[in-house]
């Protein structure tokens, strides 16, 4: 019995690859890629993944269709692009739908996290899908493809689209739960907070069953990053916004003061350990709260500025221009989003922890400063926070200078800007910032 795999994806370069790694261990006969227009590297790192990419208009129905219209095998599994199938999970398909009663099927959730709380909302929403008739997508939904033309695939909704063909499908033969669970993120829980999440999607499944329109249930519910990064629309996102701004650690773009003592190679090194300290950092603040964001560069640079930096992150391009211009544009798509207040980082800065994030974010979102900025000993600084869009805070400065924090203060000040400065951290460019930061000793070595 042979089984295609389709994964409707839309710019998931940071997380496809993976999910398509832990899938080609279970050998499957066919995987398609279904790309909604993806502006990042998803299409090439499924390629490379040796899957075939189709093409098709953006939203899950639409995408899912397109893939399943190419699909060659008597099964079609439709897996999300954030979900991994159980071990085995190909072969227990194979084993459900070896009864030709059974049109379909799907898995049980898990979610990706050790809190207790989201693993027993994991648990309650399987007994909720065990005692209806409700099949969810997440749980990586399995149909025989005969039965998936004879119902015209999925119906063009922007919402429920998973639940609807659920219940269809019961209505023409058998459907299986299997006792195994499909791995999911658990982003979408932590960014909108897990009682609420139950609350939601219990809400909207039940004025679903009354008979409410799906466009209107779809404007009840907000938008959500999509597990790659890439906001799945432009809808309102209230949470503080912490934007990193990161290059692409390559070798003669990253660090070149460092690189003109210790050589390119280390000064690479150094900037890849920076980085990975700072994204940990920022996966240390709770999702429920803040939106972690990386502008990345050039904008080529996604996927291998993602393999550094690693997932919990939306991914935005930086602007043209120079630094004032990029951070400009950063924070213009944070405040346009939604944030309450956003403050960027960058990733040669470790002296800072997760509290000092929540403290400057705090201090202009309750109006307790129009601006925060963590000063650098270099002069610059290594934080700027803001409640509200301050372009005239970042017009004419002299970046890479010792007189940046000295400029923009006075810009603030002009514009009657209530300013706090915070803690005073280190910069690392030099080789004796090197040890400041806690750095490996053979990084200070002098190249010769």
């Amino acid at each position: 019995m042979r089984i295609s795999v389709v994964i409707p994806a839309w710019n998931e370069g940071a997380i496809i690859g993976s999910t398509l790694e832990v899938l080609s261990a279970q050998s499957p006969d066919e995987v398609i890629v279904s790309d909604g227009g993806s502006d990042d590297a998803t299409v090439a790192i499924a390629r490379a993944a040796g899957a075939r990419v189709v093409t098709a208009s953006r939203g899950r129905a639409a995408q899912m269709n397109a893939g399943a219209a190419g699909a060659e095998g008597e099964v079609i599994v439709f897996l999300h692009a954030d979900c991994r199938l159980p071990e085995h999970g190909l072969d227990r398909i194979r084993t459900a739908m070896a009864d030709g009663r059974v049109v379909g099927g799907a898995f049980r959730l898990r979610l990706d996290t050790d809190r207790p709380l989201l693993r027993g909302v994991a648990a309650l929403s399987n007994l909720r899908t065990a005692l209806s008739s409700i099949v969810m997508g997440d749980r990586a939904i399995f149909v025989r493809a005969t039965a998936f033309q004879a119902l015209g695939g999925y119906r063009p909704l922007p919402l429920m689209e998973d639940v609807d063909l659920g219940h269809r499908l019961h209505r023409v033969g058998r459907m299986v739960r299997l006792r195994e669970a499909v791995t999911a993120s658990a982003r979408r829980w932590e960014a909108r907070g897990p009682l609420r999440t139950i609350v939601l999607m219990f809400g909207i499944l039940w004025l679903w069953e009354l008979g409410v329109s799906v466009k209107l249930l779809a404007r009840l519910y907000p938008s959500q990053p999509s597990p790659g990064g890439q906001r799945a629309d432009r809808g309102v996102d209230r949470r503080a916004a912490v934007i990193t701004f990161a290059k692409a650690p390559d070798e003669g773009r990253v660090k070149t003061r460092l690189a003109a003592t210790i050589g390119d190679a280390s000064a690479v090194a150094v900037y890849r350990e920076l980085g990975a300290r700072v994204a940990a950092t920022c996966r240390a603040l709770p999702g429920a709260r803040f939106r972690r964001i990386v502008a990345f560069s050039p904008a080529d640079a996604r996927a291998r500025t993602a393999a550094w930096l690693g997932d919990g992150f939306d991914w935005i391009p930086q602007a043209d221009g120079d630094l004032g211009a990029r951070l400009v544009a950063a924070f213009d798509a944070a405040f346009e989003d939604g944030a309450t207040a956003a403050c960027a980082i960058g990733t040669d800065c470790v002296g800072f922890g997760p509290e000092h994030l929540e403290r400057a974010l705090a201090i202009v979102g309750r109006g307790e400063a129009d601006v925060a900025i963590g000063p650098a000993t270099d002069g610059g600084y290594w934080t700027i926070a803001l409640a509200a869009p301050r372009p005239e805070l970042f017009a004419g400065v002299a970046w890479s200078t010792e007189r940046v924090l000295d400029q923009t203060l006075e810009r603030a000040r002009r514009a009657g800007l209530r300013v706090r400065l915070l803690e005073t951290l280190t910069d690392v460019d030099r080789v004796e910032d090197l040890a400041a930061a806690g750095l490996a000793e053979e990084h200070s070595k002098v190249a010769t």
